[in-house]
């Protein structure tokens, strides 16, 4: 599936049924953005800017060791301090991972919804030990979090639910967000379907189409 920027307004998908907004792209324009603004303020936007790109190199490289380990195949060499520090986290994180999948059914799979009209690519959709359907989603901090200080991350996965369905015709039962720190402690949280309201995801949609027309 072919994605593409649109000036001022972010990443889009080129589907079967039309261009489609990315997931994140709906979410970046919902909510009040003061308190990302006012911590730019504080610590200078050359500040922010580094440590956002810090985490960025780190999560990706972070999910490209994770993919490597799932897909059975070996990981270049980490080269620069940001893979060097994300090849520390896969270390102490990996086991834990293991401990969860038991089969890979799908990974960086694109999906869509054409009731949504949204679009993304998700990280893995694999068969647990448990033998549930489970959609697991690699994120990397700074810091521990609580389940309270996520809630971007229980919108991102409720919408993969529902375009997970329409794509791939599979109900998923569990949602996890996979959270590995710069120590490598892992914290894994579980959202249901439960938590996420239909009616607030099409409030979000809604949203981002009063706001650009798509």
């Amino acid at each position: 599936m072919h994605t593409y920027n649109k000036d001022g307004i972010g990443r889009f998908y080129s589907t079967p049924k039309g261009d489609y907004p990315s997931v994140t792209t709906v979410l970046g324009a919902y909510g009040d953005d003061t308190g990302l603004q006012e911590w730019r303020d504080k610590i200078g936007a050359e500040n922010a800017d580094r440590i956002v790109k810090e985490s960025t190199d780190i999560g990706s490289h972070l999910h490209y060791l994770f993919e490597c380990l799932l897909r059975k195949v070996d990981a270049k060499k980490s080269e620069t301090p940001e893979e060097k520090k994300a090849e520390q986290m896969f270390k102490v994180a990996k086991p834990k991972l293991l401990k969860i999948v038991d089969q890979v059914l799908y990974m960086e799979e694109p999906v869509w919804s054409d009731t949504f009209r949204i679009a993304g690519r998700f990280d893995m959709l694999c068969r647990t030990k448990e033998g549930k359907i489970a959609l697991v989603d690699y994120k990397n901090t700074r810091r521990s979090k609580s389940k309270e200080e996520i809630s971007s991350y229980r919108l991102q996965l409720a919408f993969y639910v529902r375009m997970i369905k329409e794509t791939l015709g599979i109900d998923v039962e569990e949602q996890k967000i996979f959270m590995v720190n710069r120590e490598g402690f892992v914290q894994v949280f579980n959202f249901y379907e439960h938590e996420t309201p239909r009616s607030e995801l099409v409030a979000i949609r809604k949203n981002f189409w009063e706001k650009y027309g798509y």
